[in-house]
This record gives structure tokens, C-alpha cells and sequence, in this order.
């Protein structure tokens, strides 16, 4: 890979229990740079493509507010993320040496990477990827700059100086507007398995008619019986079609809301892992058979949390005033988007 890339990630508080398995398959991916900012001093076993930065949250609250000229809101590390789109900008002093930088959660175990962001693909696209769990840009001014666009539906400085989430890293608008400007955009949904805590078993997130609009499309299908392996590296799934086992690859796996627990003992030498609704499998030997995948894409856990039930509605008047608000006026814009009015 001729192109470098490094990934910002700040996190303040505990990390994930499973996040050893998160840093394990950073490690496969050595040509990549995780850029890590952080007051969880657990003494975890980083690879030499992490670069830690310890610190506690007021100081990147500092950090963050002295590379702006008004007062920004940023009382919550959550918050953080609306800074996302920013970080070329904000975090510039890291990625001077780096094509592309991006930025990613800590809830997400990691594929072969290098296999899909080929040379050839990052060479012709500017801004890859849609969702907030991973995403890359190229390194270049006029792309760390284009936060502060001025026709996005949500200004930036209203979003920086709100403590509310605006998932400004996600927002629509943003997506229109870079392609506006010319941008080129690559996105495959195909690569990434992106799970959905609102459905069960282990499914994969649908893709919206708004997201059509940017030449996006999840061609990938569902299954009512699969599951997921992370072997030495690479990230398969493995799903029951015709009555038969098969096998495709992805990139990633986000775990979105989704509670998991671990079985087995991890150690950095831990050569796979099998992906259930619930659970990390760390000592499974046997092959993928197809009472394996029927039992596990199955099971129930009494410790683990069940997917989010209750439906959009329920969930919107569970939000602030502020946050329906701002529900609202995104709903408005994408019904503009979906009637060819935007």
C-alpha cells in the first residue's frame, strides 16, 4: 500500500471489555496507523501501528476549544464525535506524513484491510465509506476544511456550540455537499458488517432510500441462520443458503449497541474468533459446520442485553426536546432529498 492512512480515535473512559480483540486485529493490519487519545491506562498489549496518547478528557476539551475562536460545547466525551469531521483539521499536527486520515470506533473488530483499500481504489476517491463507525478522507486542505461549508443543514458552529448530538459525522447534508464540490466517493456496503441492535440474531444494517441518492446500495443479502469468524486476520461470514454452508468476506464488524460477552481465554496469540449474537468465541477448534452455525446464530443469553426493541416511534419521545428537534429537521431535509427537491 502506497498510500498511508491513520485512524483518530479518542476515547475517554473505560474501554470495551472486549476491546483486546479490537486491538488484536489492529495488529493484522500493520500498514494502517490507529492514532489513539486516551485516559484508560489499562496495560493493554498496543502493536507497533498504535500511537497512544494518554490524557484526561479536560485536556483534550482544551485541546479541541483553542483551535476554534468562539466557545465550543464539549461537556460529554460522547460529544466528541461531531468533532469528527473536523479532525483533519483539528488533529492536523498528527497527519502530516499521511495520505488519508479517517476515524472509526472502538466497538468494531477489523478485517484484512489491506486487501480492500487497494492502491487503485484510494487513488481515485477523495472520501470513503458513509458511517460514523469508519470512515477516510483524503488529507488534503480543501477536504479538511469542507466541515465549515456554509449550505450544510446544520452549520458547524451550531453544532460545536450545542452539547446535543447532531451525528454531524453521518449527516446527510454533509454527504451531498461533498459530492457537490467534486469530491469522489467510494462506498461498497458490501464490505462492511454493519449490525443492526434493533433485529435478531446477527443482522446486517439495511441501507435507506436516502442512501440511493448516493450511489450506495447494500447488494449483500441477510440470512436468517449466520455468523461471523475473525481468523488470523481476515473476517468471513458464515450463513446457510439452500441448505448449504457458505462463506463470503467483509472489511469490518460493527457492534452497534450490541453487549457481547467473551468465552475462552484471549491471549495476543489467539488465532480466531467466532461471532454469535452475543458472544466472542476464543477456543472453538471444530470446523464451520452447518449444526454450528444453526446452534450459535440461535442462541439466547440470560447476561447479555437482548437487541432494542419499541419500534422509531417509541424511540424518538424518548429523546430530549433538543434532540427531537433536531430529528425533525433532518427528516424534513431527507424528505426533501427523496422528492428531488434537495
Amino acid at each position: 500500500m502506497k498510500n498511508k492512512i491513520a485512524l483518530i480515535q479518542p476515547y475517554f473512559g473505560k474501554f470495551p471489555d472486549y476491546f483486546a480483540l479490537h486491538l488484536l486485529t489492529i495488529a493484522k493490519n500493520p500498514e494502517i496507523t490507529w492514532i489513539f487519545f486516551t485516559d484508560d491506562k489499562t496495560p493493554y498489549q498496543w502493536s507497533k501501528n498504535c500511537e497512544v496518547h494518554y490524557m484526561e478528557f479536560p485536556e483534550m476539551q482544551n485541546f479541541i476549544s483553542e483551535k476554534f475562536d468562539f466557545k465550543i460545547a464539549l461537556e460529554k466525551p460522547y460529544k466528541v464525535c461531531d468533532f469528527r469531521p473536523a479532525f483533519g483539521y483539528i488533529f492536523e499536527d498528527y497527519l502530516k506524513c499521511y495520505d488519508f486520515w479517517g476515524h472509526c470506533d472502538v466497538d468494531v473488530l477489523w478485517g484484512n484491510m489491506q486487501k480492500f483499500l487497494t492502491d487503485e481504489v484510494l487513488e481515485n476517491h477523495d472520501f470513503l465509506f458513509r458511517t460514523g463507525h469508519f470512515r477516510l478522507y483524503r488529507n488534503i486542505e480543501k477536504m479538511n476544511q469542507a466541515f465549515r461549508n456554509p449550505k450544510l443543514q446544520f452549520g458547524y458552529k451550531e453544532i460545536f456550540t450545542h452539547n446535543e448530538s447532531y451525528c454531524f459525522d453521518e449527516m446527510n447534508s454533509r454527504q451531498r455537499e461533498l459530492l457537490k464540490a467534486g469530491f469522489r466517493y467510494y462506498d461498497n456496503d458490501n464490505l462492511e458488517a454493519d449490525t443492526d441492535p434493533f433485529l435478531p440474531g446477527i443482522q446486517l444494517r439495511e441501507v435507506s432510500l436516502i442512501r440511493r441518492k448516493y450511489r450506495t446500495f447494500r447488494t449483500v443479502q441477510n440470512y436468517e441462520n449466520q455468523i461471523f469468524v475473525w481468523e488470523n486476520g481476515s473476517l468471513f461470514r458464515y450463513y446457510i443458503d439452500e441448505d448449504i454452508v457458505k462463506q463470503d468476506e467483509f472489511s469490518d464488524i460493527h457492534f452497534l449497541k450490541r453487549k457481547m460477552d467473551i468465552v475462552g481465554i484471549f491471549s495476543a496469540d489467539t488465532e480466531r474468533i467466532i461471532i454469535s449474537p452475543f458472544r466472542f468465541y476464543l477456543e472453538i477448534k471444530s470446523d464451520i459446520t452447518k449444526d454450528l452455525v444453526l446452534k450459535l446464530s440461535n442462541e439466547n443469553s440470560k447476561t447479555s442485553s437482548p437487541p432494542i426493541t419499541g419500534g422509531k416511534f417509541k424511540r424518538f419521545f424518548c429523546l430530549s426536546r433538543q434532540k427531537r428537534i433536531i430529528a425533525l429537521r433532518k427528516n424534513w431535509y431527507n424528505l426533501l432529498i427523496k422528492i428531488g427537491l434537495k
